[in-house]
């Protein structure tokens, strides 16, 4: 990872910004590498473009101060001086192959390899001892580009190569060596632990990369999953719709037929019927405008679910008529139970902009529900204006309440709440399709419930909104 991140500041930021081009092509590596072997081949031709000119450099300076600032021919600093750079210069254009590992190995024994050629067979009379110096750069070199076994091998044939030099050179005796040896020592100690500090840093760090990356993956395909999920259920849904929108027109020609000629009959049109007859065809007509009924609601469900529910928006809708209407339709729910029927219309109710018949179609939906579940009690309609130019209507009956567990279906399609299950005859889908279209006209809708004392529906609706226009 060490030589990852070298790797990238070296080559994202070149010594010069106009030879860019220049460095990109001298770092980089043969086709073939790939992966972490290719990140360390650019380290290392990295770290060669910029070595290979220094050395060159400081190879000439060596010389030229040895032939022109000294009488004597210190053949060892010669030889070292011209040995390095080629030997780099021969290394960098085998790291520009394919056998970079080689080029890696290579410079990391060049400087003892250089050391022991350049100061061995000449025995030095000038006790040029400070080449020792020299042999750390190896272990450097071996920090950077190999592992913690590698450096500490390097570091080890570097004090071999100590103990060679002060047998073989006669001028040389341990004391003499005696910074070096310990300068030798320090820093190989130093990179060592450095380099198995990083080795643990990096091993962290690879698994943490690994397992971010395995969530991430799992976290794209579950997304992915989702949006499939997601795309098959609206397309079902759409078909849903589709297909009982389709049902829902052919079902109530037929029914809308059934209905008319057993009223026909029933009105004695088609001869004279006893009351038998008369009976039976009353019930045939309930229970075929009650299917009619939900066979509307089906048709209203499908619509708001495929986003095709059209209002017939009027400017001129009379708040007042309507409520004497779902009065007079509440009348006839309660019947003969004993409920009381307690209406407050503000008598100055606006007309306001919308649906006729949506707008009746709400009021009738939420006061046919209090007056078929409340059995004795009252139920109770308020209509007034609100100083925000909006209308408030409320319903409240004594009715069983809706307990908390239930609240969260009141609104949900095909779903009812436990007295709703109880009292049988509806489909869930009252109230969903009455908060439908009640946000249709920019409105709210909300409920306040005890179990056992009754429950009160709020409906809030802008007398004017903005996003509705006239149909006509």
């Amino acid at each position: 990872m060490a030589a990852t991140t070298q790797s990238t500041f070296l080559t994202t930021n070149p010594p010069s910004t106009g030879l860019r081009q220049l460095w990109q092509t001298l770092t980089t590596p043969a086709v073939s590498l790939q992966g972490e072997e290719r990140r360390q081949t650019q380290l290392l031709l990295a770290l060669l473009a910029v070595g290979v000119p220094l050395a060159y450099l400081c190879g000439a300076l060596g010389i030229i101060l040895e032939l022109f600032f000294q009488n004597e021919r210190a053949v060892g600093t010669i030889v070292l001086s011209t040995t390095f750079p080629l030997a780099l210069t021969v290394i960098y254009a085998v790291a520009r192959t394919d056998q970079a590992r080689l080029a890696m190995r290579a410079l990391v024994v060049l400087p003892t390899l250089v050391i022991l050629l350049s100061t061995v067979p000449f025995s030095p009379q000038d006790n040029d001892d400070f080449f020792l110096y020299f042999l750390s750069l190896g272990v450097v070199f071996a920090s950077l580009l190999l592992d913690q076994r590698g450096t500490t091998l390097i570091a080890v044939i570097n004090l071999v190569t100590i103990g060679l030099m002060l047998a073989l050179i006669p001028t040389w005796d341990f004391v003499l060596v005696t910074d070096e040896l310990v300068f030798n020592l320090f820093v190989p100690a130093l990179l060592i632990v450095s380099a198995s500090v990083r080795g643990r840093f990096i091993a962290d760090i690879r698994t943490q990369i690994a397992v971010a990356e395995a969530a991430q993956a799992t976290a794209e395909a579950a997304q992915h999953a989702e949006a499939e999920a997601r795309q098959q259920a609206e397309t079902a849904s759409q078909v849903k719709s589709a297909f009982l929108a389709s049902m829902s027109h052919e079902l109530r020609t037929p029914l809308n037929s059934i209905i008319n000629f057993s009223k026909f009959l029933e009105r004695g049109m088609m001869g004279p019927v006893n009351d038998d007859q008369t009976e039976t065809l009353r019930e045939i007509i309930d229970n075929s405008e009650h299917l009619l009924g939900l066979i509307n609601d089906v048709l209203d469900m499908s619509k708001i679910e495929s986003g095709s529910l059209k209002l017939f928006v009027e400017d001129d809708v009379d708040l007042n008529e309507l409520m004497n209407t779902v009065i007079a339709s509440a009348r006839a729910l309660i019947g003969e139970k004993p409920v009381t029927l307690r209406a407050h219309i503000d008598d100055a109710l606006p007309k306001m902009l919308g649906d006729r018949q949506r707008l009746l179609q709400i009021m009738l939906n939420i006061v046919s529900n209090a007056c078929k579940f409340t059995e004795k009690g009252e139920v109770e309609i308020t209509a007034t204006v609100s100083g925000e130019g909006q209308i408030q209507i409320a319903v409240r009956d004594t009715g069983p309440g809706i307990a908390a567990g239930d609240r969260e279906a009141v609104f949900e399609a095909f779903k009812q709440t436990s007295a709703g299950l109880r009292k049988g005859g509806g489909t869930g889908l009252g109230m969903p399709i009455t908060r439908s279209l009640v946000e249709a006209h920019d409105g709210r809708i909300g409920f306040e419930s005890t179990v056992g004392q009754g429950t009160t529906f709020y409906v809030t609706l802008p007398i004017r909104s903005d996003n509705l226009k006239a149909t006509l």
